[in-house]
């Protein structure tokens, strides 16, 4: 992609996703990291932290160029967090920072950190989804569809944990290209 059409396209993709107001939600932890080698963090939600909860993986859209884990159309994924359920909404690598399949592979270096960290977040380990709205239901479903194979990156960390999920939602995903 030429540099030009690249710029043009981050500066196309700037619009106004609003913010999300998160007095209205649980809120656990905010901008946690998820890799031991990289930039990435996470979000936390959750109304009941003293129970081990199941945990939803929340993958953001925005036509794998934009989107962030704040924008205001993040509120519904986030209605789980009201009911038992701890979501953690992540960033990851969009597709004009790094080619496919970098974002497969942060995605994967999430779900490895929460098994890993299971204990300590108090969550169950074999109850763990992913939830991709969009593009990111796209990103969600290739990340799903070859876990624990060999695309990965495993110096992002957790290398010895396995990708394992118990099942993925996607929610309008982009399939046929």
């Amino acid at each position: 992609m030429s540099p030009i059409y690249s710029d043009r396209m981050k500066e196309f993709m700037k619009f106004d996703l609003g913010a999300l107001d998160l007095s209205a939600y649980p809120v656990e932890a905010l901008d946690v990291p998820y890799m031991e080698n990289g930039r990435f963090t996470y979000d936390l939600y959750r109304q009941d932290k003293t129970k081990k909860s199941p945990l939803i993986i929340v993958v953001h859209g925005g036509g794998w160029v934009g989107g962030n884990r704040r924008s205001k159309f993040m509120g519904p994924m986030i209605q789980p967090a009201f009911h038992g359920v701890a979501v953690a909404l992540i960033s990851y690598t969009l597709a004009l920072e790094a080619p496919f399949p970098q974002s497969v592979y942060d995605i994967k270096a999430a779900i490895r950190y929460f098994r890993a960290n299971a204990d300590k977040l108090n969550i169950d380990a074999d109850r763990i989804f992913l939830w991709g709205e969009s593009a990111g239901s796209n990103v969600a479903a290739l990340t799903a569809l070859t876990r624990n194979t060999d695309l990965h990156d495993l110096n992002q960390g957790y290398a010895s944990v396995s990708e394992d999920l118990a099942g993925v939602i996607v929610h309008y995903g982009v399939f046929d290209l």
